[in-house]
């Protein structure tokens, strides 16, 4: 599980529940992945970096219904895209942006580290599903 769901949950240290810095934690963590494969190329290396990502695909309750269309799309950009964008496309979903945004969630972000997460993407990446 990741740390941001300390941040979101009651079950995992710090067991301290905020969406706003779950949010913030959440980025770090994205940063943290830029920065880690960028000393790893830096280094010269033999093989390659990656990330293994736990995706949980997201369905509508009802497709014909635009209001379950719209909440499934939220989850998915929520609970998988806002790291696999990052990892593999080195930026975040337009989508993710506008509703923490609109919600007043938005992380703090430094231009540079928006350079570093975009230079920076993953090699491979592992998925985990377990559905």
């Amino acid at each position: 599980v990741p740390v941001e769901g300390g941040y979101l949950y009651q079950f995992h240290y710090p067991n301290h529940i905020n969406m706003k810095e779950a949010v913030q934690v959440g980025y770090h963590e994205n940063l943290a992945s830029a920065k880690v494969i960028k000393a790893y190329h830096e280094g010269g290396h033999d093989g390659e970096i990656g990330i293994i990502l736990n995706l949980t695909p997201s369905y509508p309750r009802d497709e014909t219904n635009p209001e379950d269309v719209k909440a499934a799309q939220i989850a998915d950009a929520f609970f998988n895209r806002s790291f696999l964008d990052p990892a593999v496309k080195g930026e975040f979903p337009s989508e993710l942006i506008g509703i923490v945004n609109e919600l007043d969630l938005m992380p703090v972000i430094h231009a540079e580290d928006l350079t570093v997460i975009k230079e920076n993407t993953v090699d491979l990446l592992g998925i985990n599903y377990y559905q």
